[in-house]
């Protein structure tokens, strides 16, 4: 159960400001939110975790010799540094 000290408390931590008529209905709020994900937890752990992995793709009948298409696919490229093609950076981990 989320009571006003839980709103009071998890205002502060995010820095905002809650009015005390507001509080009250948060709490409320609040419980019903845990008491939802509680009942979910409750039905995901009784659920059976049945995971059945399947090959969809068709079985490669006569494959290709390696590099065949190489050269080709470098030419088409619209950068390429030796037998790599150069894509522009799109993710960051700055």
């Amino acid at each position: 159960m989320v009571d006003i000290e839980d709103v009071e408390r998890l205002s502060a931590l995010a820095r905002i400001t809650v009015s005390e008529d507001k509080k009250e209905i948060l709490a409320k709020e609040m419980s019903e939110i845990v008491d939802f994900v509680s009942q979910v937890q409750e039905l995901s752990s009784d659920a059976k975790s049945v995971v059945e992995h399947k090959n969809i793709m068709r079985e490669d009948g006569e494959p290709h010799a390696g590099n065949l298409y190489t050269e080709d696919l470098l030419k088409t490229a619209a950068t390429a540094k030796g037998r790599d093609i150069v894509v522009p950076k799109i993710i960051s981990n700055d």
